[in-house]
């Protein structure tokens, strides 16, 4: 437990930042799946869709 009202407020953020970076990896690894399986199925044009 923190031992100061800025220390729990850390605390709290540092939550929020590890839930919303666990969104964002769980969103890249799925995204480099797709990736992969559209070029090892030799769709490279759909792949090519998938950059900006």
């Amino acid at each position: 437990m923190a031992n100061t009202a800025s220390a729990a407020k850390q605390a709290r953020a540092a939550i929020r930042r590890r839930e919303f970076n666990r969104v964002l990896l769980q969103a890249a690894r799925t995204a480099q799946k797709k990736l992969l399986s559209l070029i090892q199925a030799g769709k490279k044009a759909e792949a090519a869709k998938l950059f900006p």
